[in-house]
């Protein structure tokens, strides 16, 4: 049986977990109540943009979303950081021997959104230490 769409969204409500929704007119997730969360989920929007709000590390002054802790289902893409420019690579998970050693160092990111905040703290790290 398929998982409803919001299948991850309605079991972080049940654990008490924060959701986020994505404000379209800015691009900024902002939390939303879990009953504001379940109204739209139930109203039917199509495309309601919600997400379970991201586990954060402290890298310098910097709250940064948490790298990606276990391999995701082959085919799911994500982004590995990288310090030089473009600043991550998209990649299509086929848990290979690489994939599975980007994953263990702390590499692979959900979103490129993600990995543009990681990165930007870790090069704030550097900039410190040449002033």
């Amino acid at each position: 049986m398929k998982r409803h769409e919001y299948s991850n969204i309605l079991e972080a409500i049940a654990k008490g977990m924060e959701v986020q929704i994505l404000t379209t007119s800015t691009g900024i997730w902002e939390s939303i109540g879990a009953n504001d969360a379940l109204a739209r989920i139930l109203e039917g929007f199509e495309s309601c943009n919600l997400r379970v709000k991201p586990k954060t590390i402290r890298i310098a002054e910097y709250d940064v979303p948490e790298p990606m802790r276990e391999a995701p289902i082959i085919g799911t893409v994500c982004y590995q950081i990288e310090l030089n420019e473009p600043g991550h690579w998209r990649l299509t998970w086929n848990d290979s021997e690489k994939h599975q050693l980007y994953l263990k160092d702390g590499l692979i990111f959900k979103t490129a959104e993600d990995v543009k905040i990681a990165r930007a703290a870790i090069l704030s790290l550097f900039k410190k230490e040449a002033k």
